[in-house]
């Protein structure tokens, strides 16, 4: 049973612009540690508005309110495919342990979006 979508779409400008005033702290504040570390040298904006736009797609899926965007990570596996990371601050935090989490982030040109959808256990 579906418990909930979410859907957002970021323009990728729009991220290199924050990145550009605030550098570090805005990075510190979207990206998990994981992530950081794994931001490719080409593409670099489309790899941070992915993970943003999975993030906000999150809240909008789970109703969570205050999420901490550095607490959630999002990685790929040997295919490419994104999901999330799980762990306390996911599973207990958010009340999300047991629930199956489906992610997909795509990019074109000026926007990245990303969908999630949240089952029951």
């Amino acid at each position: 049973m579906i418990l909930g979508t979410g859907i957002d779409i970021v323009q990728i400008s729009r991220v290199s612009d924050l990145c550009g005033r605030y550098g570090d702290r805005f990075m510190d504040r979207i990206l998990s540690p994981g992530e950081k570390e794994r931001i490719p040298p080409a593409g670099a904006e489309q790899y941070i508005a992915g993970r943003f736009a999975a993030k906000e797609a999150l809240v909008k899926a789970s109703g969570a309110r205050g999420l901490i965007f550095s607490s959630v990570e999002v990685m790929n596996d040997d295919s490419g495919r994104p999901a999330f990371v799980r762990g306390p601050y996911l599973d207990t935090d958010l009340g999300l342990g047991g629930r199956e989490i489906h992610l997909s982030i795509s990019h074109e040109k000026e926007y990245a979006v990303a969908l999630v959808i949240i089952e029951s256990e």
